[in-house]
């Protein structure tokens, strides 16, 4: 298993697991944000993993932006570019929503 912040993975059988702990919505903050980047960054280079699934721990997807944000200055990476990374990933990504 592998951190990067708020985000961990692990690989189970060529599927890299990516899991967001960010209590208690899994909102998509700043350290969430580069989390995912460096997860994704690792798994899609990871030559034995085949597609990349993500979830959420405790009870929430990630319910979106943190609102403990929106009165602060912008910090990259912002949501929309880590949505285009995601996007243009060579490996398939699969969101598992509970």
């Amino acid at each position: 298993m592998s951190v990067f912040g708020p985000v961990a993975t692990q690989i189970e059988d060529g599927i890299g697991v990516m899991i967001l702990d960010n209590p208690p919505v899994n909102a998509l903050g700043h350290p969430v944000r580069v989390g995912l980047l460096q997860a994704l960054d690792a798994l899609e280079t990871d030559a034995t993993v085949r597609l990349i699934l993500i979830g959420g721990a405790g009870e929430t997807f990630p319910a979106g932006a943190d609102i403990r944000e929106f009165e602060a200055p912008l910090e990259a990476p912002l949501l929309p570019d880590v949505f285009a990374r995601f996007e243009a990933c060579k490996k398939p990504v699969i969101a598992a929503l509970h």
